[in-house]
């Protein structure tokens, strides 16, 4: 009784390997943009929420804003606040300080390394509305800028 010795041929496995590696290559992108897009997912509905409760405290203590409406006492209670700032795994809030063309503002800037990108919020004095700008900060901070908001983040009205 002769017995078939069974198992892979050396190009069956190298076909394998190869489809994987492709494979790899084309999703590993993907999944660079999708894990960005959820950091800045993550800012800007923490923006959102700064924002509404930034316009409740203004409402309310418009002439004594600068020193009532910090981050530790807004109507939303933000875990790792402090008065000035509000630290996430992904990004560190801090608010802006009002201008002639703004009432208040909040900035994210990205915690990594390079600090590839700041988004900042401002509420404008004009109209009211809220506009959200992508500022790069490195190169690699251009093409996230591009991901976070979607299409061309220097357009003057923000995205």
């Amino acid at each position: 009784m002769k017995f078939k010795k069974q198992g892979f041929t050396l190009i069956e496995l190298l076909v394998v390997v190869l489809i994987i590696g492709i494979l790899t290559a084309v999703g590993a992108p993907q999944y660079v943009k999708s894990a960005e897009k959820a950091r800045a997912a993550e800012a800007l509905q923490l923006m959102g929420v700064l924002k509404d409760s930034f316009a409740i405290c203004y409402s309310t203590y418009q002439s004594d804003f600068d020193a009532k409406c910090t981050f530790t006492n807004l109507e939303a209670n933000i875990s790792g606040a402090t008065a000035g700032s509000i630290t996430t795994d992904s990004f560190t809030a801090t608010r802006l300080a009002g201008d002639a063309d703004y009432y208040y503002g909040v900035e994210f800037k990205r915690n990594n390394a390079g600090q590839d990108y700041s988004i900042t919020g401002k509420k404008r004095r004009s109209d009211g509305s809220f506009v959200r700008n992508c500022v790069p900060h490195t190169e690699k901070g251009k093409d996230l800028c591009r991901v976070v908001a979607g299409r061309n983040y220097d357009s003057v009205d923000g995205f």
